[in-house]
C-alpha cells in the first residue's frame, strides 16, 4: 500500500483560495482464512532461506559505565542523590558491557538503510545501584556503588566490517527499535524482498523458520506454533531453540507449500531461570589460582539461564504498527512505511 493523499480545492478564476490535505497510512495484512502450512517442506528451500538470511545482520550495543567505589562511605540514596559523585567516590573504575542481536534491514534509499531489532539488544540502564544491606531497623540501605552511563555505541556486522548505527525510535514496552546506517560504498545488507504476511493466520502446529545470529554464529532453525493469537495481536509461542544473539531475528512461514515465504514476526525471549553465585569484588581485578584460599568479602552474582523450548515472539502486527508509528521519523531520512515489500 502507498501512501495516499486527498486534496480538495476550490480554484476560482486563477488564483488558489484555500486548500487542506489528510493523509491515511496503515498496515496492510493477508485475509485471515489464508492459513500458513503445519508440513515439513517437500522441496528444496535452502536457496530461498539463504536469500532471506542476506537481509539478516549482527548487531552489537556496546555500553561505557563510569563505576564510583562508595562502600567505605556508609552512605544511603537519600545521601548521594544530586551529589557530585567524584568527590565522594575514593576511587572509580570504567566497565563496559556488551549485548548482541539480530537486526532485519527493511528499508533503504540512497543515503540510509533502516534496521529493525528487538529493544532489549539496544538498550542498558542510565545509572546502576548496588547496595549493602543495612541490619538496622528503619534504616535506608547504604550504597556500595554507582554506576552511570557515559558512552554508548551500536554496530552493525557485516561482510566482516563494522558500521555505526543510530537509533530511530525505540519502545522498550513493545521491545521493539529502529536503527538506521548511513549507506556507504562497502555496506551492502539488501532490504528484506519477502511480502509481509499475518501472524493471525499462524495455527498450532504451523511450521516457522527463524534466522539470526544466536552465539554470534549465522543461523536457521524452525519450530512449531504454539498458543496462536494469545493477545488477540497476532503474538505467539515457539518451541524453536533460542539462544543469545538471536533475539531480532526474523520468523517467516509459509502458506503455498514453500514456494514462498512471508514475514511473519521476530524473535524475542525465552523462559529463563535465575540463579546466584558468589564471586569476589568485581571492582578489583585480582587473578586466582585454582584452590586459592578466599579471603576477602564475597559478591552476589545473578545469572540467567535459558529454559530451551519455551519461546516468545513479536508477532508482525505489532512490527507493522510500531514501524508505521514512527512513520514521521521515517520520513526525516526520506523512507516510507508503506515501501515495505507487502505494503
Amino acid at each position: 500500500m502507498k501512501l495516499t493523499r486527498i486534496i480538495f480545492c476550490l480554484l476560482p478564476a486563477i488564483l488558489f483560495l484555500g486548500c487542506s490535505s489528510s493523509s491515511n497510512i496503515t498496515p496492510v495484512f493477508k485475509p485471515n482464512d489464508n492459513r500458513y502450512t503445519s508440513a515439513y517442506p517437500d522441496r528444496n528451500i535452502s536457496e530461498k532461506l539463504e536469500s532471506i538470511h542476506h537481509s539478516v545482520q549482527r548487531v552489537i550495543s556496546t555500553v561505557q559505565y563510569k563505576v564510583y567505589d562508595l562502600h567505605d562511605k556508609s552512605l544511603t540514596y537519600d545521601n548521594i542523590f544530586n551529589s557530585n559523585l567524584d568527590s565522594l567516590a575514593p576511587k572509580s573504575t570504567v566497565a563496559s558491557e556488551s549485548n548482541a542481536g539480530t537486526a532485519i534491514s527493511i528499508l533503504r534509499n540512497n543515503k540510509y538503510t533502516v534496521f529493525i531489532t528487538a529493544a532489549h539488544v539496544i538498550t542498558s540502564p542510565d545509572t546502576l545501584y548496588s547496595f549493602q544491606e543495612n541490619n538496622r531497623k528503619g534504616r535506608q540501605a547504604v550504597v556500595r556503588s554507582v554506576s552511570v552511563k557515559k558512552d554508548q555505541n551500536i554496530y552493525l556486522f557485516d561482510q566482516g566490517l563494522l558500521f555505526g548505527l543510530e537509533t530511530v525510535a525505540v519502545d522498550p514496552e513493545k521491545d521493539l527499535a529502529l536503527l538506521f546506517a548511513k549507506n556507504k560504498s562497502n555496506l551492502t545488507a539488501p532490504v528484506l524482498s519477502i511480502q509481509t504476511g499475518t501472524a493471525k493466520n499462524l495455527a498450532w502446529g504451523s511450521v516457522i523458520y527463524i534466522m539470526g545470529y544466536p552465539l554470534g554464529n549465522a543461523m536457521v532453525t524452525n519450530g512449531i506454533v504454539s498458543s496462536p493469537d494469545y493477545d488477540k495481536r497476532g503474538s505467539f509461542l515457539t518451541d524453536a531453540l533460542f539462544n543469545h544473539g538471536i533475539s531480532g531475528g526474523i520468523i517467516i512461514g509459509s502458506n503455498d507449500s514453500y514456494k514462498t515465504f512471508e514475514w511473519v514476526g521476530m524473535a524475542s525471549t525465552s523462559s529463563v531461570r535465575k540463579q546466584h553465585f558468589l564471586i569476589p569484588n568485581p571492582l578489583e581485578n585480582k587473578f586466582y589460582q585454582n584452590l586459592d584460599a578466599y579471603m576477602d568479602t564475597s559478591y552476589v552474582m545473578e545469572m540467567n539461564f535459558i529454559n530451551y523450548g519455551v519461546s516468545k515472539t513479536i508477532s508482525i502486527e505489532n512490527i507493522l504498527q510500531f514501524i508505521y508509528d514512527n512513520e514521521k521519523k521515517l520520513n526525516k531520512l526520506g523512507l516510507s512505511a508503506s515501501n515495505l515489500a507487502g505494503q
